[in-house]
């Protein structure tokens, strides 16, 4: 009995997440909404769900620069495809989005074979300025 009350839990929290699709929310956000929905479930389960969720390769954690208060951001296309994307982070807004690109297949082959590392590309962010705030930063400085 205990296991499909964990399994409701598991799958209101990956409900959730993909209704929030490439938005950043820490755990303490996600409990929340969770309770706003009516779901009965702790923090703790919230941490235990999102760290499964990150070791099936669904998930993705942004260590953020609160120490503990991380955020966690969903994959895109869960169709069944072993795709290695990798991900970029709006530095300003926190938009997130997956982007697959052969040169950056060759940046990771790259830094293998020149460097002997091996970047795992699910879990690889790359910060930086989306195009809307990179146009407003250039719209200010006019």
């Amino acid at each position: 009995m205990t296991s499909a009350y964990q399994t409701k839990q598991h799958n209101e929290l990956l409900s959730l997440l993909k209704e929030h699709q490439n938005e950043s929310l820490k755990a303490n956000d996600i409990l929340m909404l969770l309770k706003n929905l009516g779901v009965s479930i702790s923090l703790a389960t919230v941490y235990r769900q999102l760290e499964k969720l990150i070791s099936k390769g669904l998930v993705i954690k942004d260590p953020g620069k609160g120490g503990p208060c991380c955020s966690y951001f969903v994959y895109k296309g869960q169709n069944g495809e072993r795709t290695e994307p990798f991900y970029l982070k709006c530095e300003l807004c926190g938009k997130f989005t997956q982007i697959e690109c052969s040169e950056l297949k060759h940046l990771k082959q790259h830094i293998l074979t020149h460097h002997g590392f091996c970047l795992t590309s699910k879990r690889t962010v790359l910060m930086g300025l989306c195009e809307k705030c990179e146009q407003k930063i250039e719209n200010k400085d006019k």
